[in-house]
């Protein structure tokens, strides 16, 4: 009998902050897609397949080919799905008539074929994926999407494919022929268009691209090795019982509410997949146990139609507003990118006196909340609130005159990194 693995989690730990700066880099041109991105890391760690719903014109083919250029010597397929007509058509690069001899001299021909392209693929991105649900090819595709393996000349085979991505603005009816293949998009995200803020602040970051003006970035990227490393240390991350009876709870309420959610608990496949995701968000923020915090993925976990997330958003919400999450959200707001903070940090906005009081609003909101968080989550606050009198410091130096952007830079990605 084997010995069981022992965990060594120091490295995947590590990556937590370099996880984050490479979503941060994204974001700087793939405006407010901190969701989308998130889905990518769980999808990339978790090991399944994310589907991503929203209209035409939304970001959602750029946002993902930026984060794929993040994972160093990865491959990328990008498909049109309804031009695919068979799963062939992206797995097979050459075919040939193969005659062999068989028992007594007989003569066997065959067709051989040679797979490549999507087979090659460390991630593969579908796109329009439901949109014409008679297609023989999503059926083809649900061993890929989920297992990444492809059955060929009678064996299962197993691709290079880390994270299968599909979008489109269409959902297969879960009870009809699409079924089999819509219940292996385990993770699932509504993409909305930009609010108006948004929508300003994509009209900034075109005209800079345009312009050439460059925002600092980190450059910061991942490895396949690294990949596979927080995969194979996903499964020891801890998941407390209370965990598991929250999750139980969710499932109840949402059934208590509407029997349209009544299919959660007929897949037991799906509620064992959950504790996957989980353990995949907590580790990618550096953490070893899942915590309630951690419950914000359920929003992408539990829906069949997009009608129903406003119920699943008003009961999951409450249980990821813990103190500590709160801290980390008033600190993620202060510095958006885009926002003023980032703005004056960068040398792009000369608005001080508001980035002083922002960022002073935040210290005093975070001191407030560091009585009520625990031993580790006090000091990681402490560490934040110390960074943020740093960076009033150094803003307020610069009233009525240029700041110093190399110092504000360091500072800035200082509370960033912290953040991790």
């Amino acid at each position: 009998m084997s010995q069981p693995q022992t965990p060594d989690f120091a490295g995947a730990i590590a990556l937590a902050p370099k996880i984050r700066a490479v979503t941060d880099d994204v974001l700087i041109r793939n405006i407010d897609r901190q969701r989308e991105a998130k889905a990518f890391w769980l999808g990339l760690i978790s090991g399944y397949p994310v589907f991503l719903f929203g209209s035409y014109g939304v970001n959602k083919t750029q946002m993902v080919e930026q984060m794929v250029g993040r994972l160093l010597s990865a491959t990328f397929a990008n498909e049109l799905i309804p031009q695919v007509k068979s799963a062939d058509q992206i797995l097979v690069v050459s075919s040939s008539i193969r005659e062999r001899t068989v028992a007594e001299g007989e003569k066997m021909v065959d067709i051989h074929q040679v797979l490549g392209r999507a087979f090659l693929a460390h991630v593969f991105f579908g796109d329009e994926f439901f949109k014409d649900p008679t297609n023989p090819a999503l059926l083809e595709l649900i061993d890929y999407a989920l297992n990444g393996t492809v059955r060929h000349e009678g064996a299962k085979l197993r691709s290079s494919l880390r994270l299968f991505m599909a979008a489109g603005n269409e959902l297969p009816d879960p009870d009809g022929l699409m079924g089999a293949t819509w219940a292996r998009m385990i993770l699932r995200v509504k993409v909305n268009p930009l609010d108006a803020v948004g929508k300003r602040r994509l009209v900034t970051s075109r005209l800079d691209h345009q312009r050439g003006i460059s925002t600092p970035q980190s450059k910061a990227g991942l490895t396949l090795q690294e990949v596979d490393l927080l995969r194979g240390m996903r499964p020891f991350v801890d998941v407390p019982e209370s965990v598991v009876d929250q999750v139980l709870d969710v499932y109840q309420d949402l059934v208590d509410q509407d029997e349209g959610f009544r299919w959660i608990w007929e897949d037991d496949r799906r509620f064992g997949r959950v504790f996957d995701v989980l353990q995949a968000h907590a580790l990618m923020h550096g953490r070893t146990q899942v915590t309630s915090s951690d419950l914000t993925v359920l929003r992408w976990l539990l829906w069949n139609d997009s009608s129903q997330i406003p119920v699943l958003e008003a009961i999951v919400d409450p249980l990821c507003r813990t103190p500590f999450g709160e801290c980390r959200e008033l600190v993620d707001t202060l510095l958006a990118t885009g926002g003023i903070v980032d703005q004056v940090c960068q040398g792009t906005a000369n608005q001080w006196a508001n980035a002083v009081t922002q960022v002073n609003t935040c210290k005093t909101a975070l001191t407030t909340k560091v009585g009520t968080l625990s031993g580790a989550e006090n000091t990681k606050v402490q560490s934040w609130i110390t960074a943020l009198a740093a960076m009033v410091t150094l803003i307020a130096s610069s009233a009525g005159g240029s700041i110093d952007r190399n110092a504000a830079q360091v500072a800035y990605n200082s509370l960033k990194s912290a953040l991790s």
